[in-house]
């Protein structure tokens, strides 16, 4: 036994210690990489969004004359087409107001076609550098190489001195890279934010190695004691066990977000589950209705696209009307990283046996997971027969998703989420329903949406209609093809009047984001029919 206290005692403490450090590193590195990567892909869809808006045509008759830059910089500067491209900016940062977009944070610049050079274009600073050579970072040279939309990763600003993070999408115009859309947000108080949530889990994984060690000492020096030592320390290690099943038991059970609603599904009491979970506090959520609590439904918002809250409107009108109690799966914004964390949502009828017009529901948010078992299917076809549900959309679109992530990354497994919730819902609304685009714009703006819908899907012929779903899941390609049994559309007229429009209205993007995401997006003839493909490898 002194060879064993010698030695062994330090040698267990030094690996215990070791191992807390290792873990405490890998949490750091981990949540950094999450933030960066749920800040980056905000941006760069914030920076496709406006390329998407600038016609590549006026932007290469703006700063270029036979593909040679012009020189008059400040002869650019007021002419109608640079102001034009201006006033898109600051309607992109407009559109992005929640995240309080200035004129540092987003701008152009212009690509030497002779020499590569970058150059500053179109920015919103009262007095425009345009034409000054820039020094492009590593990531910028990347997109241009590459004509796709990107990020760059964390950087120190040599003005500021604080951290900033960088969105880019390419200008293309005749299969060129003629300029680039930067728009860059700071992002020092949301790092430091995101690592001192972290302090909790690593006071908590120190704490445990301490018990470890303490634990180790005892089971070295029990040799050396007597039977009532020995007694002691079972009951001691009896406690111990007990002590942490009840704080394990608290925990788990503390992290589902539980509430009481009023008669009009306003939030009247939500545990603190709901900050660590959504990053709002309790109060912040109190008297609020749950379905913007849960889904931010702040129309300006880019987390809109996360879940559709016209789905869960949808639910809680059904228990409201037919007392059919809410159970249906969400993708909700995590406060830790802003990205997608599933959820399943429960809420119930309480109103019998509670004050009038107090509490009329309770209900729950519990975290997820999305499907294990959907990693263990190879390839797959599948086929669905999906009536005019609209709860059922998320969940298709969510188990369509879990397959893909045996083949894809989590951000790409979340854009396709999306994207087919967005075109499951056009086959139901525009298709089976027939609910044309002005009539949907219209009835949103009267707040009438949710009738019209409840009312179609009981009414001759549209109830007893369904939509038909394909899918082929490998690791070369993912293809879907979904088939509405409604009249179709022009969609080539439609395309383009989303394509090359403003489109100022709330829906029809998701057709917009499904083209630029998917290799292939192809209508049959008659428009009730449509074919996804997006190709994993070359």
């Amino acid at each position: 036994m002194t060879y064993n206290r010698r030695y062994l005692m330090p040698l267990a403490i030094f690996v215990f210690a070791l191992s807390a450090i290792g873990i405490g590193m890998l949490l750091i590195i981990s949540n950094g990489r999450q933030t960066q990567e749920a800040i980056g892909t905000e941006l760069k869809a914030i920076a496709s969004h406006a390329a998407s808006h600038i016609d590549p045509a006026m932007y290469y008759r703006l700063f270029f004359q036979n593909d040679r830059l012009k020189g008059d910089a400040k002869t650019i500067e007021k002419t109608a087409d640079f102001l034009a491209i201006k006033t898109q900016l600051k309607n992109t940062a407009a559109f992005y107001g929640d995240l309080g977009l200035g004129e540092e944070n987003i701008y152009t610049f212009v690509r030497d076609l002779k020499s590569d050079d970058i150059r500053w274009g179109v920015m919103l600073h009262p007095k425009p550098f345009s034409g000054e050579t820039y020094v492009p970072p590593e990531a910028m040279n990347l997109i241009i190489a590459f004509g796709k939309a990107g990020f760059s990763g964390v950087y120190l600003s040599n003005a500021s001195k604080r951290e900033w993070l960088s969105g880019y999408a390419p200008i293309i115009y005749r299969s060129q890279v003629i300029g680039v859309v930067e728009v860059a947000r700071e992002i020092t108080e949301v790092a430091r934010a995101a690592r001192m949530r972290l302090m909790p889990v690593l006071i908590a994984s120190f704490a445990v190695i301490a018990l470890s060690v303490a634990a180790i000492l005892l089971l070295l020096n029990a040799a050396r004691k007597t039977t009532k030592a020995n007694a002691e320390l079972t009951r001691t290690l009896t406690e111990l066990e007990n002590s942490t099943s009840t704080y394990r038991t608290l925990t788990e059970s503390s992290t589902d977000i539980v509430f009481l609603l009023d008669a009009q599904f306003n939030v009247v009491s939500i545990n603190s589950a709901v900050r660590r979970q959504l990053g709002l506090s309790p109060a912040e959520a109190k008297g609020r209705h749950i379905v913007d609590v849960l889904c931010r439904t702040d129309k300006n918002d880019a987390a809109d696209y996360l879940f559709d809250p016209q789905l869960l409107h949808t639910a809680v009108l059904a228990l409201k009307e037919r007392n059919e109690k809410v159970n249906l799966t969400a993708a909700l914004k995590s406060a830790v990283t802003g990205e997608a964390k599933q959820f399943r949502i429960f809420v119930e009828n309480i109103a019998a046996g509670s004050e009038a017009g107090t509490v009329g529901f309770i209900g729950r948010a519990v975290a997820t997971s999305e499907m294990a078992v959907a990693s263990l299917i190879a390839r797959s076809r599948f086929s669905f027969r999906l009536g005019n549900s609209l709860l059922l959309t998320e969940e298709l679109a969510t188990f369509l998703a879990a397959l893909s992530r045996r083949y894809v990354d989590e951000s790409q497994a979340t854009t396709l989420r999306i994207m087919l919730r967005e075109m499951l819902l056009n086959a139901i609304e525009h298709g089976n329903l027939g609910i044309d685009f002005d009539t949907k714009t219209t009835a949103l703006m009267q707040e009438s949406y949710f009738s019209l819908l409840d009312e179609r899907r009981r009414q001759t012929p549209y109830r007893d209609r369904v939509v038909l779903i394909d899918a082929l899941i490998s690791a070369d390609k993912l293809a879907f093809r979904i088939t509405d049994e409604g009249e179709g559309f022009d969609h080539r007229k439609m395309l383009a009047k989303l394509t090359d429009e403003k489109n100022e209205t709330a829906h029809g993007r998701g057709i917009v984001m499904t083209i630029q995401e998917f290799d292939v997006v192809r209508y049959n003839e008659k428009g009730n029919s449509v074919v996804l493909i997006k190709n994993l490898t070359v």
